[in-house]
């Protein structure tokens, strides 16, 4: 539910690019196997922790992993990509839905990875947010 919810904010955020939940449930994930092809991000929620007991709130802990193609020109574009990707998450501001309340996110790091077998760059911005619902 939090990731779709992540995925939906960054897609009305950044028009035009694709966005999958890790586990389903996200804007684009109805798409078929070939769509995949980058540039895409995808959201997920490594961990959850209830941290007040009785009140319902919730530490999730996850990440967002921006993904483009090696031979996508220069990786100048991966890295504008990128930026954006991180500007939008990081100006997610609290809001409600009919199913939770996200009190805030925070980015901790940012990491960049390659797999030269799948010639795919990878920027990834680990994140902790509050949620209760």
């Amino acid at each position: 539910m939090f990731e779709r919810h992540i995925c939906d904010k960054l897609a009305f955020a950044i028009p035009g690019q694709k966005f999958f939940s890790m586990y389903g449930g996200g804007v684009n994930d109805d798409a078929e196997e070939e769509d995949l092809e980058p540039p895409f991000t995808v959201v997920m929620v490594n961990e959850a922790k209830k941290v007040l007991e009785g009140q319902g709130l919730w530490e999730l802990q996850g990440c967002v992993q921006v993904v483009s193609h090696m031979n996508e020109g220069v990786p100048s574009i991966h890295t504008e990509y990128a930026r954006v990707v991180y500007h939008a998450l990081s100006s997610l501001t609290p809001d409600r839905t009919d199913r939770m309340i996200m009190h805030g996110l925070d980015i901790s790091q940012s990491r960049h990875s390659e797999d030269e077998g799948e010639q795919a760059r990878i920027e990834a911005f680990d994140f902790t947010a509050g949620v209760s619902g």
